[in-house]
C-alpha cells in the first residue's frame, strides 16, 4: 500500500518516471512472498500428498519474478519442479525443471548448482526416458558450475 500511495503522489507531483518505478516494487516483494511461502508448504504438501496450495505459490513466483531476479525465479522453478516429481507428476515437472537449467545456464552459483543437482536426483527416481534429457542438462551445468 505504501509504494502505491507514494507511487500517485509522484505521479500528482509530475515525477511519472519514479512513480512507474515505485509500482514496480509491491510486484517484486509480491513474487518473493509467494516463493518463499510456496517453499515454506512444501512439507506440507508432502505429508499431505495434496501439493495444490505449494504449487500455486510457486508457479506464481515463476510468473511474477522479472529479470531483474533471475536467481529467485530459478529457485522457484526448481522448488516447483522437485515438488511436482515429489508427488507422482513427472511429466508436468519436466518444464519448470528445464526452464530452471535454461535460466540458471547464465548463474554462478553454487547454491543453484546445489539445488539442480537435488532437482536431478529427484528426476532419477523416475526411472523413464522423459527425464534423462534434463538429468543430463543438469549435469552438464553443475559440472561448468563447479569447474
Amino acid at each position: 500500500m505504501l509504494y502505491a500511495v507514494r507511487a500517485g503522489l509522484l505521479a500528482r507531483a509530475g515525477r511519472h518516471s519514479e512513480a512507474l518505478d515505485e509500482t514496480a516494487q509491491p510486484d517484486a516483494c509480491f513474487a518473493e512472498h509467494a516463493g518463499s511461502t510456496g517453499k515454506a508448504l512444501i512439507p506440507l504438501a508432502l505429508t499431505t500428498a495434496d501439493p495444490s496450495s505449494s504449487m500455486e505459490r510457486l508457479a506464481t513466483a515463476v510468473r511474477s519474478h522479472t529479470e531483474t531476479y533471475p536467481p529467485s525465479r530459478v529457485f522457484s522453478q526448481i522448488r516447483l519442479s522437485r515438488l511436482l516429481f515429489a508427488t507422482g507428476h513427472p511429466a508436468e515437472a519436466l518444464a519448470p525443471g528445464i526452464a530452471a537449467v535454461d535460466n540458471a545456464a547464465t548463474i554462478q552459483s553454487m547454491r543453484v548448482a546445489t539445488e539442480l543437482a537435488g532437482l536431478s536426483r529427484t528426476a532419477q527416481l523416475h526411472h523413464n526416458d522423459d527425464t534423462r534429457p534434463l538429468r543430463h542438462a543438469v549435469a552438464s551445468i553443475t559440472i561448468e558450475a563447479t569447474a
